[in-house]
């Protein structure tokens, strides 16, 4: 021990250091092959890595040295099928910089570990290098049993066709579909055919408030969902948003629900002038009514109040049997 900490060498093998000696009263040498690795002076290779752990396995300056040369060790084939290496690596309790830099290269022939076992710090490295396959039970249980991370989340992001391909095998939710739809990782055509297969039982306010700017498919029932998620001061924009899609039943409905200056609207007992605010908005809407003749004109007309003369739009509601 005293010679390595003297002498300046660099050895290609660990094993070249009284290697059968190691083996046979690994006790006596354990100090000679920690101050070797604490020193750096063996070569950086699986092969020095495997050949210490064979004898003395994740010891405390075993960790040091695969911990400091991890990227080394990465870019290095890890050719050994050595399934009880990698499984002692994977509960040895290394820094989170190592696991995600050694565990892409460290796969497991056939993966076998229960996911339960792993604390949060593992399971996250090994969702985020995708260590094991996704599948819907293993969803399952990680939203069970990490409710209070976002790793089921990460789980679907790393996995996202394979996600897709058993979605009907997966409880939807609000808060699911809410991140899924805003996560900026998550391919937008998936969002899209999410939206549309569950925005009309799951719709959140923060989707609601954001589907038109996204460009969501929005049909007269996903609207009905929206409606009933937002505020009282938000209907008027999402019913100028959409309007196109609704027939003339469901806006009477909805001009009632807004009332103010669109309760005149909703009566439809009479023939009879309702004025509203000009804008490209009202306009798209006033086009629409007249298409689905609910009204049977409209026009930029001007009215005056007081000293004040107002420009706005003047329709014309159809009286209906």
């Amino acid at each position: 021990k005293e010679l390595i900490e003297k002498e300046v060498f660099k050895l290609k093998r660990i094993d070249d250091c009284a290697g059968e000696e190691v083996r046979a009263n690994p006790e006596t040498w354990q100090s000679v092959w920690d101050t070797l690795l604490e020193r750096d002076v063996v070569t950086v290779t699986w092969e020095n890595t495997l050949s210490y752990w064979k004898v003395y396995h994740f010891s405390k300056q075993l960790k040091k040295y695969v911990t400091e040369h991890a990227e080394i060790l990465a870019r290095s084939d890890f050719s050994a099928e050595n399934e009880a290496f990698i499984k002692e690596f994977i509960n040895a309790g290394f820094e989170m910089s190592a696991l995600y830099a050694l565990l892409p290269v460290l796969r497991m022939k056939n993966f076998d570990l229960s996911i339960t076992s792993m604390n949060e710090q593992m399971l996250r490295a090994m969702i985020e290098c995708r260590y094991f396959p996704f599948r819907a039970f293993d969803y399952k249980t990680i939203a069970m049993n990490y409710d209070e991370s976002d790793l089921a989340l990460r789980y679907i992001i790393k996995n996202q066709e394979e996600y897709m391909n058993v979605r009907d095998e997966i409880q939807m939710s609000s808060y699911l579909l809410n991140e899924l739809i805003f996560n900026d990782e998550f391919n937008p055509e998936y969002k899209r055919l999410l939206f549309t297969e569950y925005a009309r039982n799951y719709m959140t306010a923060q989707v609601a408030l954001k589907m038109k700017t996204m460009n969501m498919p929005v049909t007269n029932e996903i609207f009905a969902a929206a409606w009933k998620c937002i505020s009282v001061y938000d209907r008027e924009n999402l019913l100028l948003d959409y309007c196109e899609v609704l027939s003339a039943a469901e806006l009477q409905g909805y001009f009632t629900s807004i009332g103010e200056g669109y309760a005149d609207l909703a009566d439809r007992s009479r023939a009879h002038d309702v004025w509203i605010y000009d804008s490209e908005r009202t306009v798209v809407l006033a086009k629409h009514l007249k298409d689905i003749q609910y009204i049977t004109s409209f026009k930029v007309d001007s009215r005056k109040f007081g000293t004040v003369t107002q420009h706005e739009l003047k329709l014309r509601v159809k009286k209906i049997d």
